[in-house]
This record gives structure tokens, sequence and C-alpha cells, in this order.
């Protein structure tokens, strides 16, 4: 007997569909799926650096600073399993335990990681 999931696609749905859009002028330069061989599990997109980066929706901060490939990073819980990753940031603008609002800018683009 298979396990249920613990958010089904429909709540899944809602809750992506609530989400704001990060930056302003969208290109995405990778999208999610397949790249270099392995599958990448994000959306990257191309902005000129300094560019300002918001919170995709209301959250509690609970990463923000330096990890590995991801260079400089600000993690958002937005609750019910929802979370969104910023990475590459030039400047992060929030700190951990942080409540955001959506549209709050967070951090500026960057290409660090």
């Amino acid at each position: 007997m298979e396990a249920e999931p613990a958010i089904t696609a429909e709540t899944m749905f809602h809750m992506i569909r609530r989400l704001s859009n990060p930056i302003d002028n969208i290109y995405i330069s990778s999208g999610f799926g397949q790249r270099w061989g392995r599958l990448h599990s994000g959306i990257d997109f191309a902005l000129a650096q300094g560019n300002s980066i918001y919170a995709a929706d209301d959250g509690q901060v609970y990463f923000s600073g330096v990890s590995g490939g991801y260079g400089n990073l600000v993690k958002i819980d937005h609750g019910n399993g929802m979370q969104t990753y910023y990475a590459h940031c030039s400047k992060l603008l929030v700190s951990q335990g942080q409540h955001v609002s959506k549209g709050e800018k967070i951090a500026l683009v960057g290409s660090t990681g």
C-alpha cells in the first residue's frame, strides 16, 4: 500500500499559484529539470547584478548566509511545506528568524556560489 503524500497535488498547485514573482523583468536562464546530466531542482533567472529580489510570499527566514554552490542564500519557510530559496545573491538584506512579507525586498541579484 502506498503512503499518502504529505501534500496533495491540488494543495501544491494552489500554494504555487499564490506566489509572486521574486524579481522584475523575468528571464528564465535555466528551468527545472535535467541539466548537465543531472536534475536541476530549481529555476534560474537572469538579471543584472544589484537588482532587487523580493519574497514570493509571506514567511519566516530560516537561513540567510553562505551555502556552498548556492553562494549567498536566503531560505524562506512559507508554511504548509512550502519553502523558497533565493541563491547567488550579491547582498542579503534579511536575517535568520526575520518575518518577511510577500513582495518585500530580501536580497540583491548576484553571481555567488
